[in-house]
């Protein structure tokens, strides 16, 4: 792990504690918290990092979690055993988000946003890789608008990650988005991402099971393209295998619900999620069910810690 850190007391969570990580904003903030399965025993993680934090993601090993502060824009990983937050190397400048650990908790791959003159929201973002040990930065794949590439995750040889590649128009709205394959190490950096779903789907924020291959998304950035209505329109969940067969839609919900932030358990078994009616959920992928998560006031859907 990086060395750079900052001092301060931070709880410490035992080896043998499940726990899930939330994502909470208030009046004074936001930041990342830990709770147990059942909703009990709420900490807050990174409390040594000033700033608003989110995008939190457990390494494989369970014992860190990395996250974004937002007033910043770089990453930091808090240990879970009380030791200082670290600041990961490669992303001490603004434009750092959506971190993901490699599956053997060497690597961290994340966004870079890039902004330009004249340009309203994103003008590119790219998927860079970094080497926790050495510092050196990947440049594994970088779109211009109006293709955007974001959101990355791990297949479980952590040879390729599984990006959101977004349509934006000029005004920033969403006009389509679709889930690719690249390769992690740069090798195809100056070519196009392999595809698997078609723009007019809005697949997004794709999470890789390291345990059966398949490959979970929501259609919730929908959300964000022109004369979208909340109170009328669903977005639901999708897996699909790595090959791009086996498209199939797991949640069917009823008008004025939009299931978001789709992630795999850690054993690949449910389906964590944050539907905008219920909360955070865990939803069967075989039928779609769905079972209320007890947590605090979240505004997303908690990862799993493995």
């Amino acid at each position: 792990m990086p060395t750079t850190a900052l001092s301060a007391e931070l709880p410490v969570i035992s080896d043998d504690d499940p726990r899930y990580a939330f994502n909470i904003l208030t009046g004074a903030g936001g930041g990342v918290l830990l709770t147990r399965l059942d909703g009990t025993d709420i900490v807050e993680l990174g409390t040594d990092v000033p700033g608003v934090h989110k995008r939190d993601d457990f390494s494989p090993d369970g014992q860190h979690v990395v996250f974004v502060d937002e007033t910043t824009e770089t990453m930091w990983i808090a240990n879970l055993d009380g030791s200082p937050s670290v600041q990961v190397p490669g992303c001490d400048h603004n434009g750092c988000d959506n971190p993901a650990f490699s599956p053997d908790g060497t690597h961290i791959a994340y966004s870079r946003v890039e902004s330009a003159p004249g340009i309203f929201g994103p003008a590119a973002v790219g998927i860079e890789v970094v080497d926790l040990a050495t510092s050196e930065v990947t440049k594994v794949v970088r779109l211009e608008r109006p293709h955007l590439a974001d959101v990355p995750r791990w297949s479980a040889d952590g040879t390729k990650l599984v990006i959101g590649v977004d349509e934006m128009d000029d005004q920033a709205n969403e006009s389509g988005a679709s889930i690719a394959i690249v390769a992690a190490d740069g090798s195809a950096a100056t070519e196009e991402p392999q595809y698997l779903t078609d723009f007019s789907l809005y697949a997004y924020t794709p999470d890789w099971s390291w345990v059966t291959g398949e490959i979970v998304m929501s259609t919730s950035i929908r959300e964000f393209s022109a004369g979208f209505d909340a109170a009328t329109e669903a977005c639901d969940v999708w897996v699909i295998g790595a090959d791009g067969s086996g498209l199939r839609q797991v949640t069917h919900v009823t008008a004025g619900e939009q299931i978001k932030g789709a992630k795999w358990t850690p054993d690949g078994t449910e389906i964590l999620a944050f539907s905008t009616k219920v909360g955070a959920v865990r939803i069967d992928p075989a039928n779609g069910a769905m079972t209320p998560v007890p947590h605090p006031d979240s505004t997303g859907s908690p990862r799993q810690r493995p």
